[in-house]
């Protein structure tokens, strides 16, 4: 990953780190006011419904084309001349360059390695989120409140949201790709932070929590494929 990448994680994890502080002794006062907005919008509850529950699939459907434009973008060969040179070739528009993409088993190649750093931060995020869920148990809102959630959820630890953890590792790596399909991304996991306060099933801090963790984790994937790769040149 590039420095300036890393080093807007670390950012990233300091603010949200900072903010999940401030927000912890506000929260039940927040999400009480967010509820009664909620109850006295019409239609909205089923709308919110829907982006908590399957928000975090369109983030990851997002990621998965920024990783497969990137893979398919840097496998694309170009011939400066614009003519066609040997087999497999595509014939190019006028004023085009030729185009032939190269042997499929390269392709694949690079896929997995994409999906492989996607799934491998995906895992490490949930499973420091899990050693969280161990060492503090926090009610969810709408078991510490006493009342009915917009979606039927079991009662476990709220803290942080494995969706928003989720969906912000599928986002950096996105962004990495793609600054668009990051920015959009980006988008969709307020949104979908939003809907799962809005729905009883998370504290606000509870959210940016879940930020802050998946870039920490990201941060420490990172580094350790930074420390295995050098001790293999060394080695070399």
């Amino acid at each position: 990953m590039k420095m300036t990448i890393s080093g807007g994680l670390l950012t990233i994890v300091a603010l949200f780190g900072l903010l999940t502080v401030l927000l912890l002794p506000l929260d039940e006062r927040l999400i009480t006011a967010t509820l009664g907005g909620v109850i006295r919008s019409g239609p909205l509850p089923g709308s919110l419904a829907i982006v908590a529950h399957r928000g975090v699939w369109l983030v990851l459907s997002l990621a998965g084309l920024s990783g497969l434009g990137k893979v398919l973008g840097r496998h694309v060969w170009r011939d400066q001349a614009g003519t066609e040179n040997g087999a497999g070739s595509l014939r190019p528009l006028p004023g085009a360059k030729t185009v032939r993409f190269v042997l499929p088993k390269n392709v694949v190649m690079c896929l997995v390695r994409e999906f492989g750093w996607l799934a491998s931060a995906t895992a490490l995020a949930l499973m420091a989120s899990h050693i969280i869920h161990m060492l503090w148990f926090r009610d969810r809102p709408f078991v510490s409140l006493g009342f009915e959630p917009l979606l039927a959820h079991v009662r476990d630890s709220s803290f942080p949201s494995d969706h928003v953890l989720v969906g912000s590792v599928a986002t950096v790596f996105a962004l990495e790709r793609s600054r668009l399909s990051g920015i959009l991304c980006a988008m969709i996991i307020a949104a979908i932070a939003f809907a799962r306060v809005a729905s009883g099933l998370h504290w606000y801090s509870d959210t940016t929590a879940g930020v802050a963790v998946a870039c920490s984790s990201v941060l420490a994937l990172e580094y350790g494929a930074r420390r295995l790769a050098s001790t293999v040149v060394q080695e070399r």
